[in-house]
Protein backbone atom coordinates (compact mmCIF):
# COMPACT_ATOMS: atom_id res chain seq x y z
CA UNK A 1 0.00 0.00 0.00
CA UNK A 2 2.80 2.17 1.01
CA UNK A 3 5.06 1.57 -2.68
CA UNK A 4 1.20 2.51 -4.13
CA UNK A 5 0.99 5.47 -2.34
CA UNK A 6 4.33 6.74 -3.13
CA UNK A 7 4.17 6.33 -6.61
CA UNK A 8 0.37 8.09 -6.94
CA UNK A 9 2.21 10.90 -5.03
CA UNK A 10 5.05 10.69 -7.93
CA UNK A 11 3.03 10.61 -10.79
CA UNK A 12 0.17 13.45 -9.68
CA UNK A 13 3.66 15.64 -8.92
CA UNK A 14 5.24 14.89 -12.22
CA UNK A 15 2.43 16.29 -13.83
CA UNK A 16 1.48 18.88 -11.91
CA UNK A 17 5.11 20.58 -12.60
CA UNK A 18 5.82 19.31 -15.91
CA UNK A 19 7.05 22.18 -17.87
CA UNK A 20 6.21 22.57 -21.70
CA UNK A 21 7.45 23.93 -24.61
CA UNK A 22 6.85 25.12 -27.75
CA UNK A 23 9.33 24.74 -31.05
CA UNK A 24 9.57 27.97 -32.97
CA UNK A 25 11.76 28.69 -36.21
CA UNK A 26 12.19 30.59 -39.27
CA UNK A 27 14.44 32.68 -41.31
CA UNK A 28 16.63 35.54 -40.91
CA UNK A 29 18.36 37.13 -43.84
CA UNK A 30 21.38 39.74 -44.38
CA UNK A 31 20.39 42.29 -47.50
CA UNK A 32 24.00 42.43 -49.02
CA UNK A 33 25.44 38.69 -48.07
CA UNK A 34 24.77 35.61 -49.39
CA UNK A 35 25.72 34.24 -45.45
CA UNK A 36 23.59 34.86 -42.90
CA UNK A 37 25.16 33.52 -39.93
CA UNK A 38 25.58 34.79 -36.72
CA UNK A 39 22.40 37.16 -36.29
CA UNK A 40 21.47 37.66 -33.01
CA UNK A 41 17.52 36.50 -32.10
CA UNK A 42 16.52 37.55 -28.52
CA UNK A 43 13.21 36.54 -27.12
CA UNK A 44 12.11 38.58 -24.21
CA UNK A 45 9.33 37.15 -21.95
CA UNK A 46 7.52 40.39 -21.09
CA UNK A 47 5.82 38.60 -18.41
CA UNK A 48 8.84 37.25 -16.58
CA UNK A 49 11.55 39.61 -17.86
CA UNK A 50 13.54 37.04 -19.15
CA UNK A 51 16.10 36.45 -22.60
CA UNK A 52 16.31 33.52 -24.14
CA UNK A 53 18.94 34.21 -27.15
CA UNK A 54 19.83 31.82 -30.52
CA UNK A 55 22.07 32.69 -33.34
CA UNK A 56 21.11 31.83 -37.01
CA UNK A 57 23.16 29.45 -39.05
CA UNK A 58 24.93 30.27 -42.68
CA UNK A 59 21.64 29.84 -44.44
CA UNK A 60 19.80 31.92 -42.07
CA UNK A 61 18.25 29.43 -40.06
CA UNK A 62 16.78 29.24 -36.65
CA UNK A 63 15.21 27.70 -34.34
CA UNK A 64 14.32 27.09 -30.49
CA UNK A 65 12.00 25.59 -27.66
CA UNK A 66 10.93 27.87 -25.73
CA UNK A 67 7.96 28.55 -22.73
CA UNK A 68 4.95 29.69 -23.64
CA UNK A 69 4.48 33.56 -22.84
CA UNK A 70 4.10 36.75 -24.18
CA UNK A 71 7.38 38.10 -25.97
CA UNK A 72 9.15 40.48 -27.87
CA UNK A 73 11.38 39.42 -30.45
CA UNK A 74 14.31 41.31 -32.01
CA UNK A 75 16.88 40.06 -34.56
CA UNK A 76 20.49 42.06 -34.79
CA UNK A 77 23.75 42.43 -36.13
CA UNK A 78 26.50 44.42 -36.34
CA UNK A 79 26.51 46.68 -39.13
CA UNK A 80 22.10 46.38 -40.03
CA UNK A 81 19.30 47.93 -38.73
CA UNK A 82 17.75 45.72 -36.04
CA UNK A 83 14.49 44.73 -36.59
CA UNK A 84 11.52 43.60 -33.95
CA UNK A 85 7.81 41.98 -33.40
CA UNK A 86 6.40 43.03 -30.18
CA UNK A 87 3.71 41.44 -28.18
CA UNK A 88 4.11 37.91 -30.02
CA UNK A 89 2.26 35.21 -28.03
CA UNK A 90 3.92 31.86 -28.33
CA UNK A 91 0.98 29.59 -27.34
CA UNK A 92 1.91 27.14 -29.82
CA UNK A 93 4.40 25.49 -32.77
CA UNK A 94 4.81 27.97 -35.39
CA UNK A 95 7.58 29.41 -37.93
CA UNK A 96 7.65 33.24 -37.69
CA UNK A 97 7.47 35.29 -40.81
CA UNK A 98 11.24 35.87 -42.71
CA UNK A 99 13.46 39.00 -41.75
CA UNK A 100 16.03 40.70 -43.76
CA UNK A 101 18.14 43.00 -41.99
CA UNK A 102 19.03 45.92 -44.04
Amino acid sequence: MFSYLCTLIFIVTSFTFAQFTWHVDGHVYLEDSENSEGVLIDFYNLVDAENDIIYSDANGFYEIDIDPGLYLVNWSKDGYVPWDVGNLAIDDDMTLDTVTLL
